[in-house]
C-alpha cells in the first residue's frame, strides 16, 4: 500500500492517535525548521482523527518529498548548514 501524508500546524499535535499512524510518538514526527508544522504518515485507511485536523489535504510520496525539500532548503538558507 502507498504511504499517505498530511501536514498540520503544531496546534493539532494533541489530536493525533499514534496507534493509527506510522509514527509512534511526538519524537518520531518530522517537523519544519521552526516547528510550526509537522508531517504524519499512514498506509491504508485515513486515520479517524484526520477529519478533526486543520488541514485535510493528503499528499502522496512525491508531493511530500517536494515539500520537505523546500523545508530543507529553508533551513540551509537560514543557517548556512545542510541537512544530510
Amino acid at each position: 500500500m502507498e504511504r499517505k501524508y498530511t501536514i498540520q500546524p503544531i496546534s493539532d499535535l494533541d489530536k493525533i492517535d499514534f496507534t493509527q499512524i506510522i509514527q509512534d510518538s511526538e519524537e518520531t514526527i518530522r517537523y519544519n525548521f521552526d516547528k510550526s508544522l509537522f508531517i504524519i504518515s499512514w498506509t491504508g485507511d485515513t486515520p479517524d482523527f484526520q477529519s478533526t485536523m486543520t488541514n485535510n489535504i493528503i499528499y502522496n510520496s512525491s508531493e511530500i518529498n517536494n515539500i520537505v525539500e523546500g523545508w530543507d532548503n529553508e533551513y540551509s538558507s537560514l543557517t548556512g548548514n545542510t541537512i544530510n
